[in-house]
């Protein structure tokens, strides 16, 4: 049985390396980024490609419009519809089935709707770096199979709904900010056994290195 989140507070072998507030997280995410890690060079490569396909997208849709053809800009609305409704709901349960898989049960669910923040929260379990790079990329790495699977068999139906797939793929690379962000606190501390726990009435998160 592993140790107790009071037990890593309170005793001698561990260190405090970050703690987050859920409602307050971006500027944590910002420094993590800025820290010159391979996982946030590549990441942030992977967005600014995404967001270049997002606006040409856009681009292509509207002059379509223009053009007096409706379809293209109506597959755009409609991916813009689900990215900030229906995926949001499917990011999220991705990360709790994860959190599942991996053995942890405590979960529950966090919103700051003014601030479009949201997470899965596992209050008091302590969770490893293998734990949390699964339960991190999960989310990540299924809806990009879905979206790049919708865009090659619309592709190959010759149909305008590669429109739809691409957009959500590009929207969702900035739902996964959060995420990359608190892998890359893991690259930026590379000699260091971290592990991490949610206090839930707390909203935050904790991470620690372990010193012994």
């Amino acid at each position: 049985m592993g140790p107790t989140p009071e037990q890593i507070q309170h005793g001698p072998g561990y260190k405090l390396v970050a703690k987050i507030s859920h409602d307050n997280i971006k500027a944590f995410l910002l420094d993590q980024f800025s820290g010159g890690s391979r996982l946030a060079k590549r990441y942030m490569v992977y967005q600014t490609v995404m967001g270049i396909v997002l606006a040409g997208l856009l681009t292509y849709s509207i002059v379509s419009f223009f053009k007096g053809s409706k379809k293209e800009l109506e597959w755009f609305s409609l991916a813009v519809l689900i990215s900030f409704t229906f995926l949001v709901i499917l990011h999220e349960l991705l990360h709790a089935l994860a959190f599942l898989m991996t053995g942890v049960k405590n979960i529950s669910f966090g919103a700051n709707f003014w601030r479009f923040i949201f997470y899965v929260q596992a209050d008091r379990e302590v969770i490893q770096k293998k734990q949390f790079r699964f339960v991190a990329l999960t989310p990540f790495i299924v809806i990009n199979l879905i979206t790049a699977a919708g865009a090659l068999w619309s592709l190959g139906q010759n149909s305008s709904a590669i429109i739809l797939w691409l957009s959500i793929m590009a929207i969702h690379s900035f739902f996964c900010a959060g995420d990359y962000g608190l892998l890359c606190l893991y690259q930026n501390h590379p000699d260091k056994e971290i592990v991490t726990f949610d206090l839930k009435h707390e909203r935050c998160s904790y991470f620690y290195e372990k010193i012994a």
